[in-house]
């Protein structure tokens, strides 16, 4: 097959006007509109939809910032007030370290350091599964007052063995339901 070719009116080189063998059928439609493409004026660019010339610019909305609501002192001084042992340790302990709750049921004695004033943090319980954190920045030592570790202290009674709370009983009592709701 021949190539036969035409001079381009407005860029005055010469065209392809049959299809080559040598090349594929989508290379020679690209390099073709692509061709033409560049000599377009302004208005002929204007007719052709935006997402095809790849110039669209879709503004995605920003993603609003939810405000995570804290307890005030005020309430977690009545939340203490009114819990009960193990609860009010377990609430005092959240309140204290900021840990979550699925990291505090998997709190073992061992990870608890009276001596030294604090805790460690290295797993968490998530769906009844014990895992390791999600990242690097999940395996923390969190410090704690002295008043805290006394009572620590009291409730592991020597224990050095163990899961310091029991999710079944944590979570049993009506005001600890109503904290997780919340």
């Amino acid at each position: 097959m021949s190539i036969e070719t035409t001079i381009c009116p407005r860029c005055e080189s010469s065209c392809v006007a049959h299809l080559p063998e040598s090349i594929g059928f989508n290379q020679w439609i690209c390099n073709r509109c692509s061709h033409q493409w560049d000599f377009a004026s302004p208005e002929e660019r204007a007719c052709v939809p935006k997402h095809l010339t790849g110039e669209l610019r879709v503004e995605l909305p920003k993603a609003r910032k939810l405000r995570m609501r804290c307890y005030t002192v005020e309430e977690v001084k009545r939340i203490l007030v009114n819990a009960k042992q193990p609860d009010q340790l377990f609430f005092w302990l959240a309140a204290e370290t900021g840990a979550r709750v699925g990291e505090l049921i998997a709190l073992r004695a061992s990870d608890v350091d009276v001596k030294n004033l604090c805790i460690e943090i290295s797993k968490a319980i998530w769906g009844g599964e014990e895992d390791e954190p999600k990242t690097e920045a999940g395996n923390r030592v969190i410090c704690i007052s002295s008043r805290l570790g006394a009572a620590l202290m009291e409730f592991l009674a020597g224990r050095t063995e163990g899961i310091c709370f029991r999710p079944q009983r944590v979570l049993r009592g009506t005001l600890a339901m109503c904290l997780c709701e919340r």
